[in-house]
């Protein structure tokens, strides 16, 4: 069953497009991201083969641009704490069934988890929130060291009504993640990490090689954003993990995008290396753990999804022959196969 009142346009298309006399330029939008969501679902199946991964991740892009450019119009969103929260939801009802929260990554959106929903949606209630500042959520105000927490809050207005729920997150929504279950391992059912870029779990001594990469490129980042020069930033984050090259190529929706998303990264960078409210230790997560990490990924992924494997010997470890960090979208075939596999089994 899916929810049309909380239904984003990802699902359908949306009452704006069925009203007679609707903006023509609001319908060409709603259809060219619904176009896009369905583009960046299926990236995999035919783009693999010619390292897709840049187009996968630009139709998301593209997709939650167009998203942001018909904010305002048939969007469901939470309002909570002066925020307001743009989320799917499709699936069962709340009572009726598991509900799955999906949190994406970086200079992204919801509807890189179109695919994933679409294939539990008979079993579970999913939802999929924009976090903060990216498509029609608000964008952050406060202070660098309390963003991960932020969208730890983000998380837990969408689930306040649950006593438990399931939780995916990757890369930086799987940082996310990870501190929200440590703060509150009691309300998990579960906790699937996608390469979560949590830096907090590396030693700058002990893994200085993977740490000063991370560091080099945070560094590159926000001085570039700062000084007015976002594409050098930009440039030297995107391509590390989608290929050199790639934010060249992109298209241009892509590159706007991420232009338009820089300051929220600008405050992420520095968020994911916080250490002076350090979570709790990892031997608080004794609800079922899945590590998710593409086996060609890069040093610092496949440190942190190992620290996390070995602080927690009963996660099941899966790794996806060929993948890269965005194997959500490059590879979703086999990432969803593994993630409704380890679900279906809880």
């Amino acid at each position: 069953m899916v929810s049309e009142s909380r239904l984003l346009p990802l699902g359908s298309p949306g009452s704006i497009i069925q009203k007679p006399g609707a903006d023509p330029l609001l319908v060409d939008l709603y259809s060219l991201y619904q176009i896009c969501c369905v583009l960046a679902s299926y990236a995999h199946a035919d783009m693999e083969q010619a390292n897709g991964g840049d187009m996968g991740f630009a139709a998301v892009s593209i997709a939650a641009a167009c998203y942001v450019l018909c904010k305002g119009h048939t969007v469901p969103r939470l309002d909570t704490q002066g925020l307001s929260i743009n989320y799917t939801e499709v699936g069962q009802p709340r009572d009726a069934a598991d509900t799955l929260c999906l949190l994406h990554c970086s200079t992204s959106s919801n509807g890189q988890w179109r695919v994933l929903w679409e294939r539990l949606q008979d079993r579970y209630r999913v939802l999929a929130p924009d976090l903060l500042g990216y498509g029609d959520t608000s964008t952050w105000s406060g202070t660098d060291d309390g963003l991960i927490r932020a969208e730890g809050d983000l998380v837990r207005a969408l689930t306040e009504d649950l006593d438990s729920y399931h939780l995916l997150g990757h890369s930086y929504g799987g940082a996310s993640a990870l501190r929200l279950a440590l703060e509150e391992p009691h309300r998990l059912k579960s906790l699937t990490l996608i390469e979560p870029i949590a830096i907090f779990l590396l030693d700058p001594e002990r893994d200085a090689g993977p740490y000063g990469l991370l560091r080099e490129i945070a560094e590159i980042y926000r001085s570039e954003v700062a000084r007015g020069n976002p594409d050098v930033g930009i440039t030297r984050y995107f391509d590390y993990w989608n290929g050199d090259g790639a934010f060249a190529a992109a298209h241009p929706r892509t590159r706007e995008y991420a232009r338009s998303t820089a300051l929220k990264c600008y405050h992420e960078f520095d968020a994911i290396f916080d250490t002076v409210n350090k979570p709790a230790p990892l031997s608080q997560l004794t609800m079922p753990v899945h590590i998710l990490r593409g086996a060609d990924t890069q040093p610092p992924a496949r440190r942190i999804t190992t620290l996390l494997a070995e602080a927690l010997p009963h996660a099941k470890v899966t790794e996806i022959a060929g993948a890269g960090h965005m194997s959500p979208i490059t590879h979703a075939t086999p990432v969803n196969d593994a993630v409704e596999t380890f679900l279906d089994a809880l």
